[in-house]
């Protein structure tokens, strides 16, 4: 499967090819360093993101029990309901609420770990043409699919397999900014996802040649 999705990629995504030649010749691009209170801020607002993620899916996973409990409790209603239409009602809300803490607690653990791996430090983030690489985690910027299977278990880990653009987004403190989607199966491309770098305080200037460099040399941009 590898090495089918690394044919797909590179027969029908020039970016993905750029950005392999690229690390070929050279993996990292910028490495910044931050200050303990820069780190901190990342720390948190990666934290409150993880969260924020965990509870849409324990919401949306409630909302999908209520419903198949609904739906599967209205087969029952008829003058003499089978005992077996009890007991399938009954696996399928079981196996339903299952699956969603299996989904909920690999996030927060999945979480759990990615915080516990920056406060642990370096406190520092490096860039390349296929890859943001901070402590504890590496964010494929190309070819995700096949560098990183996507792993179903954890939803919040995930990358980028054909990068689409990269910009500078103003802030506090301002961010590189990396768009692009995933693949899905063999169908091609699917999720947009993104992925954001604070920029360090001095770093501005670097930040935008970086961002040049990412359209010029990735994305085939004069």
């Amino acid at each position: 499967m590898d090495q089918w999705r690394r044919a797909f990629l590179e027969s029908h995504y020039p970016t993905y090819r750029r950005a392999v030649r690229a690390a070929a010749q050279e993996s990292t691009w910028v490495c910044w360093h931050y200050s303990p209170e820069e780190w901190q801020q990342f720390d948190s607002s990666a934290w409150q993101y993880s969260i924020g993620r965990i509870r849409m899916v324990a919401l949306w996973g409630c909302l999908f029990v209520l419903v198949l409990g609904g739906g599967s409790f209205s087969m029952t209603q008829h003058p003499q309901p089978a005992w077996w239409e009890f007991a399938f009602v009954g696996i399928a809300i079981t196996v339903a609420i299952a699956v969603v803490q299996i989904f909920v607690r690999q996030m927060y653990t999945s979480s759990k770990a990615a915080q516990q791996a920056r406060q642990a430090g370096p406190r520092k983030i490096c860039i390349g043409p296929t890859a943001v690489v901070q402590p504890g985690q590496t964010l494929p910027l190309a070819g995700y699919s096949v560098q990183f299977l996507p792993n179903f278990w954890d939803p919040l880990r995930g990358g980028i397999d054909v990068l689409e653009n990269a910009a500078i987004q103003e802030g506090s403190p301002a961010r590189v900014t990396f768009y692009g989607r995933a693949m899905h199966g063999r169908g091609g491309l699917g999720t947009h996802i993104r992925v954001e770098v604070p920029i360090p305080a001095g770093h501005e200037t670097e930040a935008a040649q970086l961002v040049q460099r990412f359209h010029t040399t990735i994305l085939g941009e004069d």
